[in-house]
C-alpha cells in the first residue's frame, strides 16, 4: 500500500441510490454505487467524526457494510502510523446472508486528518449542490448535521496548536 493523495465525493442521491467516489493517488477512481437499504453517507460521517474524536489513533478498526443489492462493499479502517490503511471488500451477495468477500476493491494508506477533512468536504459539497431537504427526500435519510458538527469541531481541535 502506499500513501495516497485521497480525495472522496459523494453523488445526490437519486431513486434510492447514492454514487460515492474514492480516489486515492495510488490507483484508479473507485465508485461504489450505494443502496438506501443502509446510510452509507451516515456510515461515513460517523467512522470520520470517530477518527477525528481519537486524532487518527484508532483503538481498534472501525468497519462498516454499504448495501449494493445484492452485493455489499464493506470498509475496514485501521490505524497505520499517523495515516490510515483502508480496505474495501466486494461481497457479490449480502443478504439473505453474506458471503465470503469475493475480492478486495481498493487497498491504500491516507493521512487521517485528510480523510476526515475530505468527508467533511464531500457532504459540504453535497448540501451545497441539493440542499438538506432534497438530501433527506431522495436518500430517505436526513444530513447527518449532528454528526458532521461534531466532525467539524474535531477537524478543528486537531490542527490547534498545543499550548
Amino acid at each position: 500500500m502506499s500513501v495516497a493523495k485521497f480525495s472522496l465525493t459523494i453523488g445526490p442521491p437519486h431513486a434510492g441510490w447514492i454514487n460515492i467516489t474514492v480516489r486515492p493517488s495510488s490507483g484508479d477512481e473507485l465508485t461504489l454505487r450505494t443502496s438506501y437499504l443502509s446510510d452509507a453517507p451516515g456510515d461515513l460521517a460517523n467512522a470520520a467524526a470517530e477518527i477525528a474524536r481519537l486524532r487518527g489513533r484508532l483503538p481498534e478498526p472501525i468497519r462498516f457494510t454499504w448495501q449494493d443489492e445484492p452485493g455489499a462493499w464493506e470498509w475496514m479502517i485501521e490505524t497505520a502510523g499517523d495515516a490510515l490503511c483502508i480496505r474495501i471488500l466486494e461481497y457479490s451477495i449480502a443478504f439473505p446472508h453474506r458471503t465470503a468477500p469475493s475480492r478486495e476493491i481498493a487497498a491504500f494508506e491516507v493521512p487521517a486528518i485528510r480523510f476526515c477533512r475530505c468527508v467533511l468536504s464531500a457532504f459540504h459539497a453535497v448540501i451545497q449542490s441539493i440542499g438538506e431537504v432534497q438530501y433527506h427526500a431522495k436518500w430517505r435519510y436526513a444530513v447527518p448535521m449532528g454528526t458532521l458538527a461534531k466532525l467539524q469541531r474535531c477537524i478543528a481541535e486537531w490542527n490547534e496548536p498545543p499550548g
